[in-house]
């Protein structure tokens, strides 16, 4: 039986049965699917040892006090990457160890089951594997394990009635139905927990060796790809701008020499229309070139805070306009960043422009900036535009940041603002994203790079958009 090193749990080394390897294998294969969730699930709750592992490696903590489904669900989105421990070199426990293991298990699903049949509400998540962890091997009796690793602390019974649980099944009372089920679903568990298969956890591991390799194809592709649409752009900016520029010049320059002439109202109303559409015309092209083959940037140190104070001013009249709501929160001291200030002002006030006409009338546009660590770790500023327009069906999602897409059948005219946002934040070395599980409204979300914080000072977490 091959070992699953625990990364928060430093000298723990959980087993990995056959069992648990075939059926998170075909939970892989199945996924995404409410079958594969499903299987997996009942895994975990037929092996407390898998449990304990995927609670103390890859799960956040509200997991634990949420349902086996829950956990399942997270597992399999971790894909491949939960596996990454399982590597060819992995050595398989001595006997002496699997057999503690098997130990552990027996008891564990034994208490789990019985409580559970007792309506303990605790005992139907992975959470009651946890607070049974002390006794696991490799455990330290002494860690505080519950409080460290659980989002919510244990009822106050929940004391009394493990122990009164774990004197039931001491007993083995054989009139107690619950107790002699609940021992036989232990046994059951111990005997799949301990069935030999040899081949189990090298397809497993030859598997998600496969889907690393499937992941890093795929990231390599669109990379490749963003690569490639920006080189067509970028020919085709050229070459309107030679071809179409010239027309569109002479264009205008024509109306606007009619325009001086011209006397009657109807008329000039006309020839206005054609000199601001060639306008309009001439400035697409420009962005186009922005977008394909953007200025040198001229980095210089400011406040983002006060940057973005400018861009509600400047948003302000068409805001009032339509009954929106503009707010900086939280305002708080001044946040320094070394950057393009032109660029990532014009960067910010179009997503607030998007916000606004995705609203139309009466909302509201919140902008937040903070220095935060990202999930990497790494040090940065975080800035969050936040509205309450009619949201961002999945579709559209992906053409996001995609040049002349337009969204309005989404309820948002996207045209060139977020392309060249998206433009101008990947040129200072940061990151866009849209958050995509919001019930109503957008949040985009920039990231950009900020050098380590000096003196000790800590950064806030990531922060949760509301």
């Amino acid at each position: 039986m091959y070992a699953l090193p625990c990364p928060r749990a430093e000298g723990l080394l959980a087993p990995l049965s056959p069992a648990a390897a075939t059926d998170w294998m075909l939970a892989l294969l199945l996924a995404p699917s409410d079958v594969a969730t499903q299987r997996l699930a009942e895994r975990l709750q037929r092996d407390p040892a898998l449990s304990l592992w995927a609670l103390r490696s890859v799960a956040p903590a509200c997991c634990a006090s949420a349902t086996f489904n829950a956990l399942a669900e997270h597992l399999l989105a971790s894909g491949p990457a939960a596996l990454a421990s399982l590597t060819a070199a992995a050595a398989p426990l001595p006997d002496a160890v699997v057999m503690a293991w098997a130990d552990w298990l027996d008891q564990a699903a034994a208490v789990q089951h019985l409580l559970a049949a007792q309506g303990e509400p605790l005992a139907q998540t992975p959470a009651c594997f946890l607070l049974l962890a002390r006794n696991a091997p490799g455990f330290d009796e002494t860690e505080d394990l519950p409080t460290g690793c659980l989002d919510t602390e244990p009822p106050p019974d929940w004391p009394q009635k493990l122990q009164f649980a774990q004197q039931q099944l001491g007993d083995n009372d054989q009139e107690n139905t619950a107790v002699q089920a609940a021992l036989r679903h232990a046994s059951q568990c111990r005997n799949q927990f301990l069935a030999r298969s040899p081949d189990a956890v090298p397809a497993l591991r030859s598997l998600a060796e496969k889907l690393r390799e499937r992941d890093r194809l795929r990231q390599d592709f669109a990379q490749q790809l963003e690569q490639e649409k920006l080189k067509a752009m970028k020919e085709l900016a050229y070459g309107a701008s030679h071809e179409i520029n010239n027309p569109l010049a002479n264009i205008a320059t024509r109306a606007q020499m009619l325009l001086r002439e011209e006397t009657d109202p109807e008329r000039r109303r006309k020839l206005a229309t054609i000199n601001s559409q060639a306008f309009r015309a001439h400035e697409m092209i420009a962005n186009m070139m922005l977008f394909a083959h953007p200025p040198q940037l001229e980095p210089e140190t400011f406040d983002l805070r006060a940057v973005i104070d400018q861009v509600l001013k400047e948003l302000s009249p068409e805001a009032d306009r339509q009954q929106i709501e503009l707010e900086q929160n939280p305002r708080g001291e001044p946040l320094l960043l070394t950057g393009d200030k032109t660029h990532l002002a014009a960067s910010l006030k179009a997503l607030g422009q998007n916000a606004l006409e995705a609203i139309g009338s009466t909302g509201r546009v919140v902008y937040s900036a903070q220095s935060t660590l990202d999930a990497a770790g790494d040090y940065g500023c975080e800035i969050c535009v936040v509205d309450t327009g009619p949201g961002i069906p999945p579709e559209v999602r992906r053409h996001l940041f995609d040049p002349f897409y337009s969204g309005r059948e989404a309820g948002r005219g996207l045209g060139f603002g977020l392309s060249k946002c998206w433009r101008v934040v990947e040129l200072h070395g940061g990151r866009i994203e849209v958050e995509t599980d919001r019930p109503e409204g957008a949040a985009f979300r920039i990231w950009l790079p900020l050098p380590p914080p000096e003196n000790g000072q800590t950064a806030a977490p990531p922060a949760d958009v509301h």
